[in-house]
């Protein structure tokens, strides 16, 4: 069993990573077997509800425009066709969490995984360097973002980092690709708590680790939009790089 002290640490460990482009995921695979945690598939799906909790903080009013849109039926105004991309660019990582969900579990109980994808996010990262963009979000986009984000199921490859580096990719502003991939998560996240919804289980320590993550993650969700504004998301690509090598060389087995 999971104790108080453990549960802060991974909330700690969520909240901070979960936003900056480094993968919360691998970083729980790695301190789970490092300090030898007990893996627990209820406690990680609580900790991401963490992160829904504070997504729909920081994004409360884009998020009510987009469903007030969506009650009116107006799907010609902005916030009407982000409700449209949100819609199509969650259909792949809802594909690949119906069909491939037992090798993604599987994935999550290795190290050697999570270190190849730290080297995909880091490359994905590197290349954000010089590209400037000035449009929004369209269908092409939204579909490309998508993708990416159901590549980030693995653990190692930072679904924000990825996610909003296509974004850059595909030629969207940076602001308006985070803005994106933040709301993009939502529904991935609701998915995942329904396909889970028997391995969901509440407790005091549990509890405490949600707290935890929402604290934290607010704090770096914030440090994380002024990183993007920046464009400083690239310096991140090292830390992946060193992370990603030193996991498969030192600490790697299936």
């Amino acid at each position: 069993m999971m104790d108080a002290f453990q549960a802060i640490f991974l909330g700690i460990i969520q909240g901070i990573t979960e936003w900056l482009p480094i993968s919360s995921s691998g970083h729980l695979v790695i301190f789970q077997e490092f300090l030898n945690i007990p893996a627990s598939v209820s406690f990680d799906l609580l900790l991401h509800l963490g992160t829904l909790v504070v997504i729909c903080f920081v994004f409360r009013k884009d998020i009510w425009n987009i469903i007030k849109a969506v009650l009116k039926r107006d799907f010609e105004s902005e916030e009407g066709k982000w409700a449209y991309y949100i819609i199509i660019g969650s259909i792949p990582i809802f594909l690949a969490g119906l069909f491939f969900e037992p090798i993604i579990d599987l994935f999550f109980s290795s190290v050697l995984v999570a270190g190849i994808g730290w080297i995909i996010t880091g490359i994905f990262l590197y290349f954000t360097k010089t590209i400037k963009n000035n449009l929004t979000v369209n269908k092409k986009s939204s579909i490309n973002i998508g993708i990416v984000q159901a590549f980030a199921l693995i653990p190692g490859v930072s679904r924000s980092g990825s996610t909003i580096s296509m974004g850059i990719f595909s030629g969207v502003e940076r602001d308006v690709a985070a803005k994106f991939s933040f709301l993009l998560s939502i529904p991935a996240i609701l998915g995942a708590m329904v396909l889970k919804i028997n391995d969901f289980s509440i407790d005091f320590v549990s509890i405490i680790g949600l707290l935890t993550s929402i604290i934290v993650g607010y704090l770096s969700l914030r440090l994380l939009l002024k990183i993007v504004r920046r464009g400083d998301l690239w310096k991140f690509s090292y830390y992946c790089f060193i992370l990603g090598f030193s996991a498969i060389v030192l600490f790697s087995r299936i």
